[in-house]
């Protein structure tokens, strides 16, 4: 980290592989991660995102490989979108399928991404004083 920047911790989050209700991975009773690596179609973040990253380092935990992408989509929104009409499957952190996905159609499947952590928080200029509204939302 640079030596100007102070990080401040505010949760950490962890990224699965998701969903729609109407998918039939998600009807299925036993799914494996090689099987959706293998047979399920992809709307992936670009490699280059945090998501494309992270994504790439859990498979590799696993020591699979990446799937082929049908769709790669930077928006998170896009994603969420063609997760919905049944035919993909994806990767988002818990949040993004907390906040985004309003009617609870999108769902975790029941598959681990080991290794797929990440912290979050705000980085702030070290030896600055943080304005009060700042303050008060790192608390």
């Amino acid at each position: 980290m640079d030596d100007h920047l102070d990080f401040h911790f505010l949760f950490s989050d962890s990224y699965v592989v998701a969903a729609d209700a109407s998918s039939p991975w998600f009807r299925r009773r036993n799914v494996q991660l090689a099987d959706l690596i293998s047979h399920a179609s992809w709307v992936l973040a670009p490699e280059e995102s945090v998501t494309g990253s992270m994504t790439q380092h859990a498979l590799r935990n696993c020591g699979l490989g990446l799937p082929k992408a049908t769709v790669f989509a930077g928006p998170v929104e896009v994603r969420m979108n063609l997760l919905k009409t049944g035919r993909f499957v994806s990767i988002f952190s818990t949040s993004a399928l907390t906040f985004l996905d309003h009617r609870h159609t999108v769902r975790k499947l029941p598959v681990t991404l080991p290794g797929a952590n990440i912290e979050n928080g705000i980085f702030t200029l070290k030896d600055r004083t943080l304005n009060p509204i700042a303050h008060r939302f790192i608390e």
